[in-house]
């Protein structure tokens, strides 16, 4: 089953790093079974966008392909979302060789993929289900937390119009065909528009620019929300942490203003962020 083979996969990429005591607890528990569930619909949905005919011979593939160990494992250097998305290309890589067909055309091409559109597609679609469980999961809550804290530090870096620097090389897609997507920050989509011009309102909220006052935000949260806040001195950088943060639970947004107008009361920023916020994210808040 692709969704047992994968979720087990994703178990040993991360399970040294960040899992330790809870590796034991994922196998066969409910957080287990909620992360195959979750991973199996992601891994669905990227199925879904693929021709028809060519969906239950590239879904056993990708069974086989993940039922094999992974070639990458985390260590303490290695941030996790670059681990993840580097060890799924890696596991795609045999299914894009044309070396291995001895017909001159890889097994994707052979039932008319595009190698590239997986190597994009699949790794986001298992990092995002891998997030969601993570966020409802105490188990998993250390695996949240630096899931989160990797996309901050490689916006800051954006932001900073700095180049990341490669933790690890993906493979290389065989000669002939487009590379895959980047990887780095996804900042040109609406979503991503949406998260900095929150983060830009609620710099504008004097309890936000404040340090000590976000401190005191921080503590209107629930304690698994706010403890999975990564904490930065920068002002913007702390913003940015927050909305992604409560951007990943289940009411987390709706907590989050809720937090600030305790301290703010009902300013003209506070008025201003949310109207932004309803008007970025309303999903959220309708």
């Amino acid at each position: 089953m692709l969704a047992e083979a994968m979720v087990g996969w994703v178990v040993e990429v991360i399970g040294g790093a960040l899992l330790d005591g809870a590796r034991s607890r994922l196998l066969g528990t409910p957080d287990r079974r909620a992360l195959a569930q979750a991973v199996g619909a992601a891994a669905d949905a990227v199925l879904a966008e693929l021709p028809a005919d060519a969906r239950e011979q590239v879904a056993a593939a990708l069974g086989e392909r993940f039922g094999s160990p992974p070639a990458l494992v985390i260590d303490a250097r290695t941030p996790v979302r670059e681990a993840l998305i580097t060890g799924i290309r890696q596991q795609l890589a045999p299914l894009a060789d044309r070396d291995l067909t001895g017909t001159g055309r890889s097994f994707l091409e052979e039932v008319g993929i595009d190698p590239a559109r997986l190597y994009d597609d699949l790794p986001q679609a298992v990092i995002r289900a891998v997030e969601q469980t993570a966020t409802r999961r105490p188990a998993l809550a250390p695996l949240a937390t630096q899931l989160n804290l990797d996309l901050l530090l490689t916006e800051v870096r954006s932001l900073h119009r700095e180049q990341v620097p490669a933790t690890a090389s993906a493979p290389p897609v065989p000669a002939g065909r487009p590379g895959p997507a980047a990887s780095g920050p996804a900042g040109c989509g609406p979503a991503e528009s949406g998260i900095f011009e929150l983060v830009d309102a609620l710099l504008a909220v004097e309890v936000i620019a404040d340090e000590g006052s976000r401190r005191e935000v921080l503590r209107q949260l629930p304690a698994g929300l706010a403890g999975a806040i990564p904490h930065h001195a920068v002002p913007r950088v702390q913003a940015l942490a927050m909305v992604r943060t409560c951007l990943g639970y289940p009411g987390g947004l709706r907590q989050l203003l809720d937090g600030i107008r305790l301290i703010e009361q009902d300013s003209q920023a506070m008025a201003r962020l949310q109207a932004t916020a309803s008007r970025v994210f309303p999903e959220l808040l309708g």
